[in-house]
């Protein structure tokens, strides 16, 4: 099931997307999370979860609509929104993401390589992100409010690879302030699968 649209092979779409995907798709195939699904692939999944991301659209519907408007062979709306359900699919995602974010190298030119005292730290900046609530979700049970959602992300400064960190604690908080959501965090890295030094991302050891 192609989830991109149907392009001849030499089409600069077509190789544009093979190249775009190809870290990716190393990453999947040997994935300890992945596994064999035919109605609707791993591969075409996490390719549906990229353009659903990066694409302008103001419902999973309308982006169904869009695909199939476009030539894909775009899953029916019903199955599509179940899989997003699976926790196997979301720990399949963690874990190529991961592998993405730890696998890039610093970029060229590396301001932080100038500064010999961070020559042997990964260096991040934190931020949180809100977004508005969907129609779905449940409103406050005292005042029928709905509270945004917020995620929280890392970003590494020497390759600019973003990580997913965690989803704010909307049970204890309206809305969870960045330096909670890193106290209440885990021993667990942003990127690599571990911290060294404490839970600021500016102070994470690399050795």
């Amino acid at each position: 099931m192609p989830c991109i649209p149907l392009l001849g092979a030499t089409h600069p779409a077509s190789t544009f997307a093979r190249s775009f995907f190809a870290p990716q798709l190393a990453l999947l195939a040997d994935a300890e999370n992945g596994r064999a699904c035919p109605e609707l692939s791993d591969e075409d999944w996490l390719r549906l979860g990229v353009r659903r991301a990066i694409e302008d659209h103001p419902s999973g519907r309308a982006f169904l609509q869009h695909l199939a408007l476009g030539g894909a062979d775009a899953p029916a709306h019903s199955h599509f929104f179940e899989t997003l359900k699976s926790t196997r699919r979301l720990a399949l995602v963690a874990e190529v993401s991961n592998g993405l974010a730890g696998g890039l190298p610093a970029l060229p030119g590396d301001w932080w390589g100038c500064v010999p005292e961070l020559a042997n730290f990964d260096v991040y900046a934190g931020d949180g992100h809100f977004h508005a609530a969907a129609a779905h979700d449940p409103r406050d049970a005292q005042d029928g409010c709905k509270d945004a959602l917020g995620h929280f992300f890392s970003l590494n400064l020497r390759s600019h690879a973003l990580a997913h960190l965690t989803v704010a604690d909307q049970a204890a908080r309206r809305k969870e302030h960045d330096m909670r959501a890193l106290k209440r965090l885990s021993i667990a890295s942003p990127v690599r699968g571990q911290w060294t030094q404490g839970v600021l991302c500016v102070g994470a050891r690399r050795d």
